[in-house]
């Protein structure tokens, strides 16, 4: 046995013992945030009704997208392709700074 596994089981035991003391003497400090999170996990994973109409996508959104994207589709213009244009540089040169 490692002395770091001794060590974290030490610890481990140290915590336990001390939620088990905390939970007998004075209960409502363990119980009020252990609630408090259990609220706030359920509101996280069920929002309430009032917030849940901040989550959805509205129909005024959907109808704006489909009409950009058809503007985007019928905006196409004919391709142009590049055209090379001759520079009067020789390939000697070389920058000055480099």
């Amino acid at each position: 046995m490692r002395t770091s596994n001794l060590g974290s089981y030490i610890v481990l035991l140290l915590i336990a013992i001390g939620i088990i003391v905390t939970l007998i003497n004075h209960p409502l400090y363990v119980i009020i945030p252990v609630v408090l999170f259990g609220i706030i996990y359920y509101c996280i994973k069920r929002p309430p009704a009032f917030l849940s109409k901040y989550s959805k996508p509205q129909n005024n959104y959907r109808s704006a997208a489909k009409q950009s994207k058809a503007k985007k589709e019928r905006s196409r213009s004919k391709t142009i392709p590049f055209k090379v244009i001759e520079g009067g540089r020789d390939d000697n040169d070389t920058p000055r700074y480099h």
